[in-house]
């Protein structure tokens, strides 16, 4: 009977010796994780480490650049603002609803194949683009940058009042007006875009962008007010505050300076010289006549004499913004409608029952050595055996487990992330998300090799210390043979 119940302690010992080598891998996931992923120094490390704050005038002005040239309708007809509900639906017929979808959300690009075959649908239902187009942000004034048949047209379409009302900014134009001036630009040959970047911003170049952005938002200003979100992010998920904040008084001050105006010369200095019509509105402008026109480049005298007006706007402009934004606060999880949540509800307080939760996975794992000893060790040399092998295997299953890990991560990332990033997107951009994903990916990772390599090395050095102790009948260590 003694036998037989050995025999099962030791069947079950092996069973959670496997179960520990599980666990213990998962143990040392989840502390790798709360203790790097979960806390903003790793990320402040990622940050300074890839040189974010230095690159980041550069990628933003790449993709200011990027993002203004860049027209959905060249690569998928299907994203046309002005493609008719007949086109979608000859494409659905001639494609399948599952690809049509695919290509109608954006998730996808048609290839070369489906655009011939849709070509037929496209030439039975045009989608109207127009060689020029011009943008314009949602209720700006579409008038006094069109050119004369433009506005030609929409005098005759709107009536004079109106069309005076209008482009003086005494009112707003009504859905029906806008309407009317969409029509008007469009039987001039221009495709309109409501959303879109305004046209003076279309022509700053990459290198204006990278400027505008260092005046407003110096690298060192911006690693501060990351590092500064990033503590109060953690703070907050941790239970330490009650809102995240960002700071925009040094913003405020340097739009309203001397920063700011430089920025606003740089845009009006990469503009189209103004014409006649243009310089006789700024000089009604300057006058104190009221007037409105289109950003140009007016000539040095005349620049020179705007300066006191464009301060005046940086100021309106500055004075708009607030001095500190709150970018999470209890509620801020809350959709509309729905009823407030308690403090047991929001998603710090599950933020922090899980990082409880990984913090006592150790437990679990002591648990299941705790059972083995109990079971099967009776000898020092038993005990050094069943604790040696498994954590021998638990260390080698780490290591392992890491490499895998980062293996997957370039594959993964050369197989499926690349190859569903937006064609929007800058390749700057794109190589900042793969240097902070891997700078951070591996982090993680080498802190789980050098907590396997430890268990392992404990381990195999107590595995192979099983051997060299010889037992005496009772199971007790015999002394060692005298000289």
């Amino acid at each position: 009977m003694r036998k037989l119940f050995a025999v099962i302690a030791r069947f079950f010992a092996v069973i959670f010796a496997i179960v520990f080598v599980i666990l213990t891998l998962t143990a040392l996931f989840l502390t790798a994780v709360d203790r790097r992923l979960l806390d903003p120094q790793i990320y402040k490390e990622a940050l300074s480490e890839q040189q974010v704050y230095t690159r980041m005038p550069r990628i933003v002005a790449e993709q200011m650049v990027m993002s203004m040239s860049y027209d959905p309708c060249a690569e998928n007809p299907l994203l046309c603002e002005s493609a008719v509900p007949e086109f979608h639906a000859c494409v659905e017929r001639t494609l399948g609803e599952d690809r049509y979808l695919a290509l109608a959300s954006g998730t996808a690009r048609p290839t070369a194949s489906e655009l011939q075959l849709i070509q037929p649908c496209m030439q039975q239902y045009p989608t109207g683009l127009a060689t020029r187009r011009v943008s314009f942000a949602p209720g700006e004034n579409m008038l006094p940058a069109a050119p004369g048949e433009v506005l030609d047209c929409a005098r005759g379409s709107l009536g004079e009042e109106a069309y005076n009302a209008i482009y003086n900014e005494q009112r707003p134009a009504s859905d029906q007006e806008v309407d009317q001036i969409i029509r008007c630009y469009e039987s001039a040959g221009y495709g309109v875009q409501i959303g879109g970047s305004p046209e003076y911003l279309q022509n700053l170049t990459v290198g204006d962008w990278e400027q505008i952005t260092v005046e407003i938002v110096p690298p060192e200003e911006l690693q501060g007010m990351a590092e500064n979100v990033l503590d109060q992010t953690f703070a907050y998920l941790n239970g330490q505050r009650d809102t995240v904040v960002i700071s925009l008084a040094d913003l405020k001050e340097r739009i309203a300076g001397e920063k700011g105006l430089n920025a606003l010369l740089q845009i009006i200095q990469a503009q189209p010289p103004c014409d006649a019509r243009q310089l006789e509105e700024i000089e009604r402008m300057i006058a104190g006549q009221g007037g409105h026109t289109d950003l140009c480049q007016p000539p040095e005298d005349v620049l020179r004499r705007m300066i006191p007006i464009l301060q005046r706007q940086l100021q309106e402009a500055a004075d708009g913004i607030n001095a500190q934004t709150v970018l999470l606060h209890p509620q801020s999880f809350v959709e509309p409608g729905q009823a407030r949540v308690d403090a047991q509800q929001q998603p710090g307080a599950g933020f922090r029952i899980i990082r409880i939760g990984m913090r006592l996975s150790p437990d679990l794992v002591l648990f299941f050595l705790l059972l083995i000893t109990l079971l099967v060790v009776r000898t020092l040399k038993g005990w050094m055996r069943w604790w040696g092998i498994p954590l021998f295997f638990s260390g080698l299953t780490s290591v392992a487990f890491a490499a895998m890990m980062a293996a997957i991560f370039e594959e993964a990332w050369l197989s499926l992330i690349s190859g569903s990033i937006p064609p929007y997107l800058s390749l700057g951009l794109i190589n900042l998300g793969y240097d902070l994903a891997g700078h951070i990916i591996h982090s993680l990772l080498e802190s789980i090799v050098a907590a396997g390599l430890i268990l392992g090395a404990l381990g195999l050095a107590a595995w192979i210390g099983s051997y060299l102790i010889r037992l005496d009948e009772d199971g007790l260590p015999l002394p060692a043979p005298k000289n």
